[in-house]
Order: C-alpha cells, then sequence, then structure tokens
C-alpha cells in the first residue's frame, strides 16, 4: 500500500526543482559579485569553477540540508543500501554503454525535430574545452552525485511511495530530463534515467544509480575529448550494426540486473 503522506509529492519535487535552480542563482550572482570586485572574474578557472563546481555542489547540498530538517529525511533514507559488487558494477558499466549507444539514435531524431543550436553547441564547446582534470570532477563526480541525491535518493524515494512503481520511476525521470532545459540532452537524459531509476528500485541503492550517472559522464567527456573534434551542429548517425549492438547491451543489461541478488556492506 502506498503512502499518500510520503515527501515529496510532484508539485513538492518541482518546488525542491525550483528551490536548487535558486540556491544556484544565488552563489552564481554572488561569486560573480565577488569576481567582480576582486578582479578573478577575468580568469576562465574562476567562471568555471564557479558555474560547474561551487553552484551546484553547494546548491545540492543547500537543497538537501532543507529537506533533511524540513521533513526529517535521513541521510541514511536517502543513501539505501551500499552494494559492493564488482561484477555488477561490470554490468551496469556494459549496460551504461549500450544506452550510450542507443542515445545516438534517439538525439538523431529530436535533431530532425528541433534542430541543434548553434549558441548550444558553443556552450558545450566552451565546457569541454577546459582542462581534462575540470571537467572530469565537475562533469563525472559533482553533477551525478548532486542529481542522483535530488532525482533518486529523494523525489523517486518519495514518489515510490506514493505511486506505482513505473509512475514514480517515469515521473521523476520526466522531471530530471526537463532539469537540462533542452530537446537534445533532455531526450537522452530521460532514457538513462529510465534506467538508473529502475536501478534504484530495484535495489535501493543510491550508490548504484550514481555510479551509473558517473559512467556515462565519463564515457561522453573521454569521447568528446580525445576526438579533438568540435561539438557540431551537424550529428552524425552511428552504424547500425553499433545501435543494434547498444540495444543488446542494454536488454542484456536489465536481464542480468533483474536476475542478481543484492548483497548490502554495511558501514
Amino acid at each position: 500500500m502506498v503512502d499518500e503522506k510520503g515527501y515529496p509529492s510532484l508539485l513538492q519535487a518541482m518546488g525542491l526543482i525550483l528551490l536548487y535552480f535558486i540556491f544556484q542563482l544565488i552563489i552564481g550572482i554572488s561569486g560573480g559579485i565577488i569576481g567582480g570586485l576582486t578582479g578573478l572574474w577575468q580568469a576562465e578557472l574562476f567562471r568555471y569553477t564557479l558555474e560547474y563546481y561551487l553552484a551546484p555542489g553547494l546548491g545540492g547540498l543547500l537543497s538537501f540540508l532543507y529537506v533533511k530538517k524540513k521533513y526529517q529525511i535521513a541521510w541514511e533514507e536517502v543513501r539505501g543500501e551500499n552494494i559492493i559488487d564488482l561484477k555488477l558494477y561490470s554490468v551496469i558499466f556494459m549496460t551504461i554503454v549500450g544506452i550510450i549507444l542507443v542515445n545516438s539514435l534517439v538525439i538523431n531524431l529530436v535533431e530532425s525535430v528541433f534542430p541543434l543550436q548553434q549558441d548550444f553547441v558553443e556552450h558545450l564547446n566552451r565546457v569541454y574545452a577546459n582542462n581534462l582534470i575540470l571537467v572530469f570532477f565537475s562533469l563525472v563526480i559533482i553533477y551525478p552525485v548532486v542529481e542522483e541525491v535530488i532525482f533518486r535518493g529523494i523525489i523517486l524515494r518519495g514518489f515510490l511511495t506514493r505511486y506505482k512503481p513505473w509512475l514514480a520511476i517515469t515521473g521523476s525521470t520526466f522531471l530530471f530530463a526537463v532539469l537540462h532545459l533542452n530537446p537534445w540532452q533532455g531526450a537522452a537524459t530521460f532514457v538513462l534515467g529510465l534506467f538508473l531509476g529502475w536501478i534504484y528500485f530495484k535495489t535501493n541503492s543510491l550508490l548504484l544509480a550514481i555510479i551509473g550517472h558517473s559512467i556515462n559522464n565519463l564515457i561522453v567527456v573521454l569521447s568528446t575529448k580525445l576526438s579533438e573534434q568540435p561539438v557540431s551542429t551537424e550529428v552524425e548517425l552511428l552504424p547500425i550494426w553499433l545501435i543494434v549492438l547498444g540495444f543488446g547491451l542494454l536488454l542484456g543489461g536489465i536481464v542480468l540486473i533483474n536476475k542478481a541478488k543484492f548483497e548490502s556492506k554495511s558501514e
């Protein structure tokens, strides 16, 4: 039986996401003022650190602390089970590779309806033009941790007490996709989010969702940086055999995870 009093409701989840944006905005404006007064704003490192480290990191932390205090939700409840299983991690890696291959088709379909905008492409190129270590820590560590805490650890956790699992996973994933504020990333993150939501539901482990999210971002970052080619408005479709392989890896991973037995490692 679902608990209709579980936090958050759909409206409360939207409020939490808005709060996360507000915290980021306040941190960004405050940092910008400080940077302008001190002359630090002229440094690319300062601007990148502010936008991709401090704003999302502190914004996520403040959002969690707000939820923790107001709704009495402990970190242990959000974190769930600590599952340490290298074989399971390898299956998640395999599945994420499949999702990335499948998403190449998804992005192409979206791009055929909503052509990539030049300003969005330039934004991506500015992000990836930074030092690999800087990009790694922001996109592979900070964003996966913050977003999984909010969307799986808090929102999906609450939705599962209110709605049927498929609706809870789909609803929280839709909000996760909308967060990215553009149709191209939104479509890809929707596919990724469905898998991460299912993983969280299946295992009650935030750690596994974070690992899956980090693997996805790591592969994207490395493939973009190592290609030494700027992101372009012209998105090329991968060979059909790779897309078929992607579906195979995705479905195979889901089957293996569904059959797996999970053991929690207590701290």
